[in-house]
């Protein structure tokens, strides 16, 4: 019982942002303790892609070595990559449907026939990065369902706003692309009407766009992005950069948030200065679509 806990109060450090190398490594050992496999090599494989260099990441390659002999003696065969071992029989298509637990508008048919059909409908190149990292999807009535301790902490890049006005996030930490079909007013706190279908598509395909960026060893923080977003940048009249602010600052959160809306676009989600974005940062569209394979 004491791995189950620990487990409960590790996975809770770690979506709150602020685990250190060591919680990962006892989060993974503690998984593995418990017969989750799978979601230890998950973490294994998150504190050596995070903290290279630390002695907790070379623990960790230590035991993600010894996963690839175990499946090697196993099967009398060269062991698969291990993304390709934990996700052999899971497709991005089979979304998880959270339910209701605060009295909330459960998920729709129609939201979820619409999410279903956006990960089914994606390029070839966009479901394979995603497939073979494992990346999981699912729709939750609100972010209170999934993820209560995010509700009420500031949104990254928006001072004086709660999260509870996000409709969706990638969280690295379970690997999952997770959608909201309401959002909360930041006043009452409480649950506004549920979304349309073509705004949570939008939403999937922004997350979707910081799983790629993410597996792609974070594409968007390199020189090349870099470059073409603030050559886009410094040619932009100062009305526009104003309108689209978020995605418009030399910043690395904003290279990060450009990146994911781009997507977004890209894939053909309705996103709002959809136009605008793609007109005045035609440089950095060159390099997501290059990502992309579009």
């Amino acid at each position: 019982r004491r791995y189950k806990d620990a487990v409960v109060i590790l996975e809770q450090l770690v979506n709150s942002k602020q685990a250190t190398a060591l919680a990962w490594l006892y989060l993974a050992h503690a998984r593995y303790a418990i017969g989750n496999r799978n979601a230890a090599i998950f973490a294994y494989q998150v504190l050596k892609k995070s903290f290279p260099g630390t002695k907790e990441a070379e623990q960790a390659v230590i035991c993600l070595r010894k996963f690839e002999s175990e499946s090697s003696l196993q099967s009398g065969q060269v062991a698969a990559p291990l993304a390709q071992q934990a996700t052999s029989d899971e497709l991005p298509e089979k979304v998880e449907i959270i339910p209701s637990k605060f009295g909330h508008t459960p998920v729709t048919t129609a939201n979820s026939k619409a999410i279903k059909d956006a990960i089914i409908n994606l390029p070839p190149k966009v479901r394979k990065i995603l497939r073979d990292n494992g990346v999981g999807f699912c729709i939750a009535p609100t972010m209170e369902e999934q993820f209560p301790v995010f509700l009420r902490k500031e949104r990254e890049g928006f001072p004086g706003y709660s999260n509870g006005t996000v409709g969706g996030l990638f969280d690295i930490s379970i690997n999952k692309v997770c959608v909201f079909q309401s959002k909360f007013d930041e006043t009452s706190h409480q649950p506004l009407e549920v979304r349309s279908s073509d705004d949570l598509v939008g939403t999937l395909l922004h997350e979707a766009g910081h799983a790629i960026d993410a597996y792609l060893g974070d594409y968007s923080q390199s020189a090349e992005y870099k470059t073409a977003f603030y050559r886009d940048i410094d040619q932009m009249p100062e009305n526009m950069s104003l309108k689209i602010k978020s995605f418009a600052q030399k910043t690395a959160f904003s290279q990060k948030e450009s990146c994911a809306e781009l997507t977004s676009v890209l894939l053909g989600g309705t996103r709002p200065n959809a136009d605008e974005l793609k007109a005045y940062l035609s440089n950095t569209v060159k390099v997501v679509k290059l990502h992309l394979g579009l």
